[in-house]
């Protein structure tokens, strides 16, 4: 029995998860809340799967600040790495890179 429920409770998640990225792919990260009183369940989905778009898109934007001086950085240190190399590797980085 308790398979079930969790078997169940994987497909709801997965669902969620389904709904949430196709939200965020069609609307993008300014989901609209749109509530109608005469489809309250419609409304409450609706509701969930805006919340979870939002938070969606603020894992997006968080993770973009994160990974932006991550990528600078990265580009320091190979230009750091390229000149302290010997005289064959720096003229096959100019000729690649420049």
């Amino acid at each position: 029995m308790t398979v079930l429920v969790n078997v169940g409770a994987i497909i709801l998640v997965m669902a969620y998860l389904c709904m949430v990225i196709m939200g965020y792919a069609t609307e993008g990260p300014r989901y609209q809340f749109r509530f109608d009183a005469s489809q309250p369940a419609n409304s409450l989905r609706r509701l969930l799967v805006g919340l979870g778009v939002r938070f969606a898109a603020g894992l997006v934007e968080f993770s973009k600040r994160v990974m932006d001086p991550l990528y600078e950085a990265s580009a320091q240190v190979g230009d750091w790495i390229a000149e302290r190399a010997g005289e064959e590797t720096q003229q096959k980085y100019r000729s690649r890179f420049m």
